[in-house]
């Protein structure tokens, strides 16, 4: 594995003047609600064992030009998903370690991920040869906030909150996606000048609203993935831009 001296960090921010970069951190105990990995992997049918399986991933095959946001997007928001490390050095194709909670979730995520395209070149996602370590406490000592993603079941709504799309996304090309999913209700989709777009999409309960984000987290839209979770708030109806 590569020293902290060249670890790279997704969605981090650096605080004082310490030379180390940190990982990409998601909280934990958001998965808790699942009811371990079990109930999570019979929920949505992954494989629970995995000869040669460990906690860490190693993705390749990424296009040059790709960036630490590119493979965050896909990587951040698979359920067990603690830090990632990308390496991207010039002259060469970029990669990245991903670390889960447990061998589980990285059975369930390489399931999710290998082969995906980005950019329109499909991923390559294996178990890497060693774990990855890291800790809540080393993040911190490091000088880095932590961010997560709103996927804990027990804060689910019937809203799903959706960004990782570029300025050119227009509103018809999310539409397209989710308007053929079970329970979609309305999409509101937000575009303000100099910033990226983003949307707001509305289903008829909560279970339909899960299934929806985890059919999500496989699409793209211009060769960005997209980045699914639950809204803050539950949308109104009528203010959806389409339905």
């Amino acid at each position: 594995m590569i020293s902290d001296g060249q670890q790279s960090g997704y969605g981090q921010q650096q605080q004082g003047t310490d030379a180390n970069q940190g990982y990409y951190y998601q909280d934990q105990s958001a998965y808790g609600a699942y009811g371990g990995y079990g109930a999570y992997a019979q929920a949505y049918g992954m494989q629970q064992h995995e000869p040669g399986a460990i906690n860490t991933l190693h993705a390749s095959g990424f296009p040059m030009g790709t960036t630490e946001q590119d493979v965050g997007a896909i990587f951040g928001v698979q359920p067990g998903f603690i830090a990632m490390n990308f390496q991207a050095r010039p002259g060469k194709l970029p990669c990245a370690w991903i670390q889960f909670h447990s061998t589980e979730y990285a059975i369930a995520a390489k399931a999710q991920t290998d082969g995906r395209p980005l950019y329109g070149k499909p991923i390559r996602v294996g178990y890497a040869k060693s774990e990855m370590k890291t800790s809540r406490r080393q993040l911190q000592q490091m000088g880095f906030e932590t961010k997560t993603y709103n996927q804990n079941p027990s804060q689910a709504i019937n809203t799903l909150y959706i960004t990782g799309l570029s300025q050119d996304t227009q509103e018809s090309q999310i539409h397209d996606l989710v308007r053929v999913l079970d329970g979609y209700q309305g999409l509101s989709f937000v575009a303000r000048e100099g910033r990226n777009p983003h949307g707001f999409v509305l289903f008829r309960d909560i279970p339909a609203a899960t299934a929806a984000m985890q059919a999500l987290q496989t699409k793209d839209i211009l060769g960005r993935p997209l980045r699914v979770q639950y809204a803050k708030s539950e949308m109104h109806k009528n203010a959806a831009t389409s339905t």
